[in-house]
């Protein structure tokens, strides 16, 4: 081959080799570029389960808190029901140290020092059927965890711990502490209960009273004899004023709840408020044939500065329910005193004991409830709202004052008021004696009664001597000579007080007075007797002092010192009209009949545009409106304000009352900003009219 040729070939192989060479330049670039590719992948790979290891271990690590941190008692059991894991909250409630202490044992086991065993069967039976048939299992009971008396309820859920091939890998139990919201149900639940027991007691309580009212009302229109008529009204007055009281308990509570029960203050006179809660009940002590005894404390201010209503009507209610708790011929006591003073604060206690049924200590704790009395059966034997003593409790209360009650069941109870009042300016001696070196001698055969008289007279540096028996008396008049004034009671042991009377009048020959001690009743019975042997003074029980300091003047003489000017004057508005709105006939004829012997001359308007279009016509007839707030066509508000619209100074003048049964204080404010100037609530209360006319009609 020449050198040409030669050439030639070497020129084709190198040309090849370059070729190649490039060819392997190319593999190489794509081979490094591969690698590269392979070690970025393995180095996200890697970088990926770093991620993956780190948030793995992140999440258990939140795991382990949420589980360490759990509020709820968590248990976490292997296959075979032991336990792997129990949280922080359950080893710190039962004690148990750390998880070792607990690891490996089963439910049963641990709850075994907790609960009965018939519980701890049903649990290893739900454990079974969680782990086996993968169901889950829920169980509610109470336990007491950390064995101090700290009970609470649980409800425990039982769920099996699924795997990848569906197969139970082990169990989780919860432990949910349900007790405020399972207390919080009851309670809901126990005052629905209540309310609706209130409800069926409120419907038999209104519907009893008027039942009497109609058929009282009935038997009245055929009754022909004047006594059997006089007889059935006073039943008729009775049961009103019962459906009135029930009524009355029922707005209470009402505006209590809803934060618009008020207390006024201003000075009263504390005895005669005791005096009208007892003269409520009074009847009923009567009928019942009840020994009944008030102690009012000589110490107490007679005036005092506080809701004198109120404090009556806390009296009035725990009266009532002594009364009507205990038996004929059980004891009663109202019980005051003064607790202590602090400048020209009194702390006063007034105390009403019984000899009733009781109260027991399960009872006791819900005593004080809305819409509840003590047991259900009581409401039904003895009647009642159940709403008296939260009202009370509420007054009290607000009064900055405190209401206990001690009691035991069969032996009876004793309710105690405690309540601060400032002394009023008011304050004057009310017992006024004209004499002194008074000799009084008091026979009774109770001693309570004779305890009470001697620490009256005490108090009135007045010389008395007890006795118990009508032939003690007489050996104190032979032993001692005579005394001044007897106060003898109506009956003695055997001894009929008028017979020890006529005795005495014997055996003290000189000038002498003698005053019977009586119930309202036997006072009744005894009077005409009395009369015939010469004994015209009684003393009406319960005793209160005013009544026995006028006793004693009366037997000497004296003009009584405490007599109440207001209801012995002569009232009397000949001269006066006035007009009276209200769109109920029986309203109108009521007011009428009331007032009739006033002398006081009235108009009438149907509804508020009548009461408008009367008043316009004669201004100056008229000395004060009564206004009822709710009538047709226009009701007294707007009547007011086009009365007062009119213009003439009469118009802006004339005193305008509202009349209605709306008594809430938004009400009254309401009718005050329609520009009216007082107001009286329905049913009218005869000594309040005529306080007002006093008020208005000059």
């Amino acid at each position: 081959m020449d050198n040409h040729s030669l050439t030639a070939v070497a020129q084709e192989e190198y040309k090849q080799l370059l070729k190649e060479n490039k060819r392997l330049a190319r593999e190489l670039e794509r081979q490094k570029s591969i690698n590269m590719r392979n070690q970025v992948r393995a180095e996200a790979d890697r970088s990926l389960e770093r991620i993956v290891k780190h948030e793995r271990s992140q999440l258990e690590r939140y795991m382990d808190l949420i589980l360490d941190n759990s509020l709820e008692i968590i248990l976490l059991f292997d296959k075979n029901g032991r336990i792997l894991y129990a949280s922080e909250y359950y080893l710190k409630r039962s004690h148990s140290g750390s998880s070792s202490m607990v690891r490996g044992k089963t439910l049963c086991e641990i709850l075994s020092p907790f609960v009965e065993e018939e519980f701890l069967l049903q649990i290893d039976k739900s454990m079974q059927d969680v782990l086996f048939n993968k169901r889950r299992s829920e169980a509610e009971h109470d336990i007491d965890f950390e064995g101090n008396g700290n009970v609470r309820h649980y409800i425990m859920q039982i769920t099996p711990m699924i795997g990848d091939t569906h197969s139970v890998e082990g169990a989780m139990a919860l432990f949910f502490d349900t007790t405020e919201i399972t207390k919080a149900r009851n309670e809901a639940e126990q005052a629905t209960r209540a309310k609706s027991d209130f409800l069926s007691q409120m419907s038999h309580e209104m519907r009893t009273p008027l039942n009497a009212i109609i058929g009282m009302n009935e038997l009245a229109k055929k009754a022909t004899e004047m006594d059997r008529m006089q007889y059935l009204l006073s039943k008729i007055h009775e049961a009103s004023v019962h459906l009135l009281g029930v009524i009355n308990d029922i707005l209470d509570i009402s505006k209590i709840e809803a934060g618009k029960f008020e207390i006024y203050l201003d000075e009263f006179d504390f005895e005669d408020m005791i005096k009208r809660a007892v003269n409520v009940n009074n009847f009923r002590i009567e009928e019942k044939q009840q020994r009944f005894m008030v102690y009012i404390d000589p110490q107490i201010p007679h005036v005092l500065v506080g809701d004198e209503q109120r404090l009556a009507q806390v009296v009035t209610n725990l009266l009532s329910n002594a009364i009507k708790f205990t038996d004929t011929s059980g004891t009663v006591e109202l019980d005051t005193y003064l607790e202590r003073t602090d400048n020209d604060i009194c702390t006063v206690c007034i105390t009403v004991r019984d000899s009733g049924i009781g109260i027991s200590p399960e009872q006791l704790s819900r005593l004080f409830a809305n819409f509840e009395q003590a047991d259900g059966s009581i409401s039904r034997r003895y009647g009642g709202t159940g709403l008296g003593l939260a009202i009370s409790k509420s007054i009290v209360e607000m009064m900055n004052g405190e209401i206990n009650v001690t009691s035991d069941l069969g032996v009876g109870s004793t309710f105690t008021v405690s309540i601060p009042m400032r002394k009023g300016k008011a304050e004057q001696q009310r017992h006024h004696m004209l004499h002194k070196g008074l000799r009084i001698l008091v026979a009774d055969d109770v001693p309570e009664f004779l305890d009470y008289f001697s620490k009256l007279m005490r108090h009135l540096a007045i010389d008395c001597v007890t006795a118990s028996s009508a032939s003690e008396v007489l050996e104190m008049i032979a032993a001692t000579g005579r005394f001044d004034i007897y106060f003898i009671d109506s009956y003695i042991g055997d001894v009929a007080g008028l017979d020890l009377a006529e005795k005495i009048k014997i055996a003290d020959q000189s000038e002498h007075s003698i005053a019977i001690m009586a119930s309202t009743a036997e006072w009744e019975s005894v009077s005409e007797q009395a009369e015939s042997i010469g004994v015209k003074h009684f003393l009406l029980k319960p005793f209160f002092p005013s009544a026995i300091v006028d006793c004693i003047n009366e037997c000497l003489g004296v003009s009584r010192a405490t007599e109440n000017v207001d209801m012995q004057e002569e009232v009397s508005f000949h001269g006066h009209c006035i007009l009276l709105a209200e769109d109920i006939e029986v309203n109108r004829e009521i007011i009428s009949a009331l007032l009739e012997w006033t002398g006081l001359s009235i108009d009438f308007a149907e509804n508020g545009l009548e009461a408008v279009e009367k008043f316009a016509k004669n201004e100056e007839r008229y000395g004060l409106i009564f206004m009822d707030v709710q009538m047709p066509e226009m009701d007294g508000y707007q009547a007011t304000e086009k009365i007062r619209a009119l213009g003439t100074q009469r118009a802006k003048e004339i005193p305008i009352v509202a009349m209605s049964a709306n008594v809430f204080r938004e009400d009254v404010e309401r009718c005050l900003a329609a520009g009216m100037n007082d107001h009286l609530g329905k049913p009218v209360d005869i000594s309040e009219v005529l306080k007002t006319l006093k008020k208005y009609l000059k």
